[in-house]
């Protein structure tokens, strides 16, 4: 579970840093970090599923037609699940807590609470967990969702304190959980279900850098269910 220490260290190097740092980025080395982010969830997503799309010419028309299927079910079983309205929904009670006055109405377990939930309740994360549990070391997407948690850390940190810092603790939880979940049933996958996959989730980085760039709003957490849609076409394909 590489991946999932990664993201841990992630928030912690950026909370340590926010602690220790406690004045605002400045808006230009925002902008930077931004399009390195993007540069760097390109180079993953398009790696992953360079790896994932493979075999003869017959084959990998076969692998993007299943996944261009996979793109158009997943959507609709996410939006049928109310994935996306269920984490605005709690991202909006985060930023809610967030709002309060330090040492006035803020608590340290709101604060604690809201890092929790900004930092599990994150569809990179969950597509990282499961890929990093598949056991193939495919670490990289937790390894960018570890970016971009320790810069947030890194601003909370300078708001709420060490309470961004124990949430490192409930994600460690969370993602931990679904890893192994991953991990267990990982042997019943055939090759061409793994790599279908991957190339799912490969798919979810990419959609990711319109989010990192702030180009428009992508339901992102309604593409979920093609990781699980992804598999079973290809079980059924086969």
């Amino acid at each position: 579970m590489l991946g999932t220490i990664l993201n841990i260290a992630g928030i912690l190097l950026g909370g340590i840093a926010g602690l220790y740092w406690p004045r605002p980025m400045p808006p230009e080395y925002q902008s930077r970090l931004k399009m390195f982010l993007a540069a760097a969830a390109v180079w993953v997503g398009f790696s992953m599923l360079w790896r994932a799309v493979n075999g003869s010419f017959r084959q990998v028309l076969g692998q993007l037609g299943i996944l261009l299927l996979a793109l158009i079910l997943g959507p609709l079983v996410g939006r049928l699940l109310r994935l996306q309205k269920n984490f605005s929904r709690l991202g909006g009670f985060a930023e809610n807590e967030l709002s309060r006055p330090v040492g006035g109405g803020m608590s340290a377990m709101h604060g604690f609470v809201a890092c929790a939930v900004i930092f599990c309740l994150n569809p990179l994360g969950i597509t990282g967990a499961i890929q990093d549990g598949l056991g193939e070391g495919k670490y990289q997407t937790l390894a960018l969702k570890a970016a971009l948690d320790g810069l947030a850390a890194l601003g909370l940190a300078t708001v709420l304190g060490w309470r961004v810092l124990l949430a490192a603790l409930p994600l460690a939880a969370f993602q931990g959980t679904l890893a192994l979940g991953a991990r267990f049933i990982a042997p019943q996958l055939s090759a061409a279900m793994m790599d279908s996959i991957h190339a799912a989730a490969a798919l979810v980085v990419l959609s990711a850098v319109v989010l990192i760039l702030g180009i428009r709003k992508v339901p992102l957490a309604d593409y979920l269910p093609c990781l699980a849609v992804a598999p079973l076409l290809t079980w059924w394909w086969r």
